[in-house]
């Protein structure tokens, strides 16, 4: 069976993000894996490594580091920077991240995640970050307006529409309205 790279490669980053979001204790409850066999670090540092690599061969747009805590995040900056460079990608450590139907807001609460990138797509998130805060400010972050500023956001990850839109179903309705 013959599968598009393109969702292959969707597939695969969102998995990575569902698992980089993560953590050691999660894996517990998986038979045969034990948190004494999983070193966080190298666990995160590699998922960040095919993200870089995925971003820098033009598969994806944008992607995400599994979130982390600030001292977490410090600790693993310089790696994450050096691998960057080699893979020809940019990142920017967001401490702030874009909270949208997309993500339960607990995947990035009080946690930070590196943005993957290329080109003028941080520039893209900044301001999808400002049109949701503009929203939010009128009190017009509600409907269409809402599902927009997520869908959007899943267009800057490079997912495909059929998983932005379960996505943001999934999420929306565990959401209150900002």
């Amino acid at each position: 069976m013959l599968v598009k790279v393109p969702y292959v490669a969707a597939f695969l980053s969102f998995a990575l993000v569902v698992t980089g979001c993560s953590d050691v204790s999660d894996q517990q409850s998986r038979p045969g894996i034990s948190t004494e066999e999983i070193d966080q670090r190298s666990f995160r540092l590699g998922t960040f490594t095919a993200f870089c690599e995925v971003v820098s061969l033009g598969i994806k747009q944008m992607a995400l580091s599994a979130a982390a805590t600030s001292d977490e995040m410090d600790e693993l900056i310089d790696e994450a920077n050096r691998i960057a460079e080699q893979h020809d990608v940019e990142i920017y450590r967001e401490a702030e991240f874009l909270v949208t139907d997309l993500f339960p807001e607990s995947a990035t609460q009080d946690k930070h995640v590196l943005v993957i990138y290329q080109n003028s797509i941080l520039e893209q998130y900044f301001s999808l970050k400002e049109q949701k805060a503009d929203l939010v400010k009128s009190g017009a972050y509600s409907g269409a307006a809402r599902r927009n500023i997520a869908w959007q956001l899943g267009e800057l990850l490079s997912y495909p529409h059929e998983k932005i839109a379960a996505l943001i179903e999934q999420n929306s309705s565990a959401r209150p309205v900002e």
